[in-house]
């Protein structure tokens, strides 16, 4: 079949089409083609390629190449935009704008409606926060932000309802506050949503800088802006601690060193028995030399005490296609033990803002330790991990300060592959600080139960924190008492009580950590190097971590809520002597130390097997609660609530899980205070209990507690928060003001239960009509809105319109890195060599939000080099083909092949033809050009180094340089010009005969195959090349000359 004619010029364009025209202006090189077919690259491309005329079957593969090209470029884009944005907090302040989801009409997504507001404010939208909808990040130059919004000025200044007294006070109140000309701009559009002056002089204002600075217009008036965006705030850095600082309350001298206990290992000869270590290790192949001392897993002194996974291995379950995200300071993928399971696509470095999260501090070794009990693989470097065939992802944020954007971006960080996350972190364990995540970070938790592993929910591990020296106590902390997290507290190997973990009711279950002198052996920061310094908090939560990655594997279709009954109902109470347990309304015992007890391995994947999935939650709050000011006295300032079956109908619940309370306590000493929760059948939580640190005269503003003791109780009847003081000094005094409880359990119909959202998520809270002043009343939801995530602090008296909190910044305090203070089981690190010390910028990276072009162009560029060279290549083949036909009269080489990639094939490719062929330097032939002439035939060209060493007396049997291998290895063996076949097998032979290494044996090759050169030994280094000599430059002279009269011989015969 033909193919169809095309103009000339009028179906190619671009790059392409002018190759391709500058291609076929050259004759057809093969002789079995009389005439040459005017051909358009995309008709070509619509035929077999053994259809194509003058193109080979062999060029198939490269339309391949560039079809690849083509479906990669969409790929990449995608890729490179799924990434998150390089930070840069040193020189641009960033901004979280969250826009209503009720908010989006059919005409603008939240995100237009956010980019617009962004533009608005003179401001650089950034991208998405993580994987929260709604929640866009945007940024601007500190230069800019700092000076504050001109119109903010002369709007204070000409506010018609204020005194000139108040307007005195209020500028003056305004020159001293942080200045922040993005958040006063958003402030004013809020306003304008109910003062229609006010807008107008905004949009002339607006319009105005926009003209100045070349901004493009907004599509949206203030007042749409003013009812679509819900909130703006500015990100303000903070460090979160990781839980290898252990606060001890005598600081005056260290903490004695405590040596881990050497086991002796029990003779194996005479007919005594194995120890159960090595009884392990024979059946499961273990060679690691630390496995006799990781008593953790098998625990030969005290068999009790282990966390039981040999029984669940032997099932064949390891942890196989679960992830565990190590949330820390990064984890050393080069590591022996970790390198095999590091997991690169669900890793991130949140602090240096790469894709791999390096350690590159000299204290970046929490994170490589807890993934060490997790995954570490079976080698003969240090031990294995609880799910030694699991994988492990590294999400880095404990190196350096970071936002809350980015703190919640990192929690939800690859969430569906990332099944587990292990958080050895939080507030400081000082004893004084009580501190809870905000809004923002409790949202991307909320969503990744919801979201996470297909719906089934992200499951979330914390640490409960090692401050029990100081009395500090895990309800003092957001992180470990939210319902959405399992919060795991240590044990010792001998099942006592370190003196570090921290009690509370929020404790879950416990596991083994470093006590009663030895520590967690692992994984440390190094191609092989280990440890026997993990130890507190930190090392309970990982192994937790690695027990859930085993469950995960057996059932992978539990949800986030089905882990923690598991947790719940298999834990294994112990030192029953404990005053403190106490067995609960549903029959199970709780002790604010150990929670429901230690978790063991084998009973919890058991029961996993079986496990009846249970059905979605449902919850129930409470109306807030007037405790009319009672003084806070040892006695107790009590308030009930009566939960009624009818209550609980009503909301479809069925069976209680956990229980939050909202409180709000004024106390000049908060330390002193003590809070109970008494159910209606008795059980009591502790909330709250003595802190002799704690000096804060703020009291509980709002603080949500958290308890899980009263799981699986009926939640019908009284009750009771008794809020006391029983250390009642004549100083210390407070007032029991309010509260609100929140139950959450199962619901009792699964088809009517909806996701939980927050309360104000379906509101948009404006700024009431200004009374007096300018001062705005700050809308706060009640106590009874606060028991559902982290409380907000109740304000009766309204702040002022430019103080910190209207400002919009995020109230966090920034914490310095510890240093100091490493207990006994932290101490000593035995980690050697370098450490990499940190890394810059990167300064190629995607830019702003424009980032996409540069993508595409960069992408661009590298497609359209590659078809550059491609068709160069081509041009150049087909100019040596019909050098070559017009030397071959008798047709030796017709059965060569003509066409893009066929034809003689050299020893060095196409490749390297084109890097170093024309210079007659590093290949095998050098061809020297001839003055005057740009197509010779190729007898008349020199051999060059080859040809050289015929005329010195060399041997020919050695190239002369080495020859890059053949990328598409379709080209024939034989070429005017190359050694015999005979001449080629001689450097096998000698090859072999050095003993040197080649790519196949040479009597396993086809002499006939045409790939056979492709595996040709690299030349002898050492080889010296003959340099040319006068008589070799008056040989290829006269051989030249003889050319030259022989093809004009040629001419006159075919003019006659």
């Amino acid at each position: 079949m033909a193919p169809p004619p095309v103009s000339s010029g009028a179906a190619r364009h671009g790059l392409i089409g002018v190759f391709w025209d500058r291609i076929e202006e050259e004759p057809n090189a093969s002789r079995n083609h009389a005439t040459t077919s005017r051909w358009s690259l995309s008709s070509m491309a619509t035929l077999p390629a053994a259809t194509r005329p003058g193109i080979p079957h062999r060029s198939a593969p490269a339309f391949a190449v560039l079809a690849l090209l083509a479906l990669l470029l969409p790929i990449t884009l995608v890729i490179a935009l799924s990434q998150p944005q390089p930070r840069s907090y040193d020189s641009h302040a960033y901004y979280v704008i969250e826009t209503s989801p009720t908010s989006s009409g059919a005409s603008h997504s939240t995100q237009s409606i956010a980019r617009d507001l962004a533009d608005r404010l003179d401001t650089e939208f950034v991208e998405r926060v993580g994987e929260l909808e709604n929640f866009w990040l945007v940024k601007a130059p500190k230069t800019r932000a700092d000076r504050g919004y001109e119109l903010f000025d002369s709007h204070i200044l000409n506010t018609r309802a204020l005194s000139s007294e108040k307007n005195s006070q209020n500028q003056k109140s305004h020159q001293t506050q942080q200045r922040d000309s993005v958040v006063e701009h958003f402030q004013l559009i809020r306003r304008s949503a109910y003062d229609p002056l006010l807008e107008s002089q905004i949009n002339r204002f607006d319009e105005k800088l926009r003209r100045k600075r070349s901004l493009p217009n907004s599509s949206l008036s203030a007042r749409h802006l003013a009812y679509s965006i819900r909130s703006l705030e500015r990100q303000v850095l903070r460090r979160r601690q990781k839980r290898d600082l252990i606060y001890v309350p005598t600081p005056d001298g260290p903490a004695p060193l405590l040596e881990p206990r050497q086991t002796a290992s029990r003779p194996t000869k005479g007919g005594k028995l194995l120890t159960l270590s090595q009884m392990a290790a024979r059946k499961f192949n273990i060679y690691d030399p630390l496995w006799p001392k990781q008593w953790h897993l098998v625990n030969d002194v005290i068999q009790k005490h282990m966390i039981n996974a040999t029984g669940v291995w032997d099932m064949g379950i390891t942890g196989k296609n679960v992830t565990v995200a190590i949330v820390d300071d990064g984890i050393d993928m080069t590591s022996d033990d970790l390198k095999d399971n590091f997991f690169e696509a669900g890793s991130w470095d949140y602090n240096d803002h790469t894709p791999l999260p390096e350690p590159r501090l000299p204290d970046d070794l929490h994170g490589t330790r807890c993934a060490g009990e997790i995954a570490a693989v079976r080698n003969d470097v240090c031990g294995v991990g609880v799910a030694y065939d699991g994988k492990v992802a590294g999400i880095r944020i404990l190196s350096a300060s970071i936002s809350d954007a980015d703190e919640a971006s990192a929690l939800n960080y690859g969430y569906q592959e990332n099944h587990i996350y292990s958080c050895s972190w939080g507030p400081p364990d000082d004893g004084k600080s009580m501190e809870a995540p905000s809004r923002l970070i409790f949202k991307a938790m909320l969503n990744g139960i919801q979201k996470g592993r297909g719906g089934k929910g992200s499951v979330f591990v914390f640490a409960s924190g090692n401050g029990g020296a100081v009395d500090d106590q895990c309800n003092f902390d957001g992180y470990t008492n939210s319902i959405y997290s399992v919060t795991i507290s240590a044990i010792d190997r001998q099942g006592l009580h370190p003196y570090y973990s921290e009690v509370c009711s929020a404790n879950m279950v416990v596991t083994y950590s470093s006590g009663s002198g030895d520590n967690i052996h692992t994984t440390d920061v190094g191609k092989n190097k280990c440890t026997d310094r993990h130890g507190g908090t930190s090392a309970a939560a990982p192994l937790g971590a690695g027990i859930f990655a085993l469950v995960l594997q057996a059932r992978p279709d539990l949800t986030w809520r089905d882990v923690q009954y598991l947790a719940v109902t298999t834990a294994i109470p112990f030192s029953l002597d404990d005053p403190d347990w106490q067995r609960t309304a549903s029959g199970r015992l709780y002790n604010h130390k150990f929670g429901f007890g230690n978790m063991d391995a084998y009973h919890i994947v058991q029961a996993a097997k079986t496990w009846k999935l249970v059905k979605p939650q449902a919850w129930w709050t409470s109306a807030n609660v007037n405790a009319h000011s009672q003084p806070v006295t040892k006695q107790g300032a009590n308030a009930t609530i009566v939960v009624t079956q009818a209550d609980l109908d009503g909301a479809n619940f069925e069976s209680l899980e956990h229980i939050t309370v909202a409180v709000n306590i004024k106390h000049s000493r908060r330390g002193n205070v003590r809070v109970l929760l008494i159910s209606p059948h008795g059980s009591v939580s502790i909330l709250a209990a003595h802190r002799r640190y704690d000096d804060a005269s703020t009291g509980f503003p709002g603080w949500v507690f958290m308890t899980v003791k009263h799981w699986g109780e009926n939640a019908v009847g009284a009750w009771t928060l008794s809020v006391q003081d029983p250390i009642g000094t004549q100083n210390s005094n407070g007032t029991f003001e309010d509260w609100a409880m929140g139950m959450w359990g199962e619901c009792k119909d699964a088809t009517r239960q909806q996701l939980f959202k927050m309360p104000d998520d379906a509101e948009i809270l404006l700024p009431p009509s200004p009374v007096s002043g300018v001062a705005l009343e700050t809308v706060m939801p009640g106590l009874s809105s606060s028991v559902f995530g982290a409380a907000p602090t109740p304000l009766k008296n309204p702040p002022p319109l430019v103080s910190d909190t209207s400002m919009g910044f995020s109230k966090t305090k920034s914490y310095v890195k510890p240093t100091a203070h490493l207990p006994e089981d932290h101490t000593g690190n035995y980690t050697s060599g370098d450490i990499v010390t940190g890394m810059g910028s990167m300064s190629a990276y995607l830019k702003g939000k424009s980032s996409w072009v540069f993508v595409a162009f960069g992408i661009a560029i590298v497609v359209g080099g590659c078809l550059c060279g491609w068709f160069f290549l081509l041009r150049m083949r087909r100019q040596r083909e019909r050098a070559r036909f017009q030397t071959d009269p008798d047709g030796d080489q017709a059965d060569q092949g003509v066409g893009l990639l066929s034809g003689a094939r050299r020893p060095g490719g196409l490749l390297q033809q084109v890097l170093g062929g024309a210079s007659g330097r590093g290949n095998g032939y050098g061809f020297e050009p001839v003055a005057g002439e740009e197509d010779l035939p190729m007898r008349s060209m020199g051999r060059g180094p080859i040809e050289s060493r015929h005329k010195a007396g060399m041997s020919q049997t050695k190239p002369t340089t080495k020859d890059l291998y053949d990328a598409f290895g379709n080209a024939s063996g034989s070429e005017d010009g190359c050694e015999t076949e005979q001449e080629e097998k001689q450097p096998h032979r000698e090859s072999q005969a050095d003993n040197k290494p080649r790519a196949a044996p040479y009597n396993d090759i086809d002499p006939d195959d045409e790939y056979m050169d492709s595996f040709l030994e690299d030349p002898d280094a050492n080889t010296p090349l003959a340099s040319r000599t006068p008589a070799d430059e008056h040989s290829d002279q006269e051989s030249r000359r003889l050319v030259d009269e022989e093809d004009e011989d040629g001419r006159q015969e075919g003019e006659d």
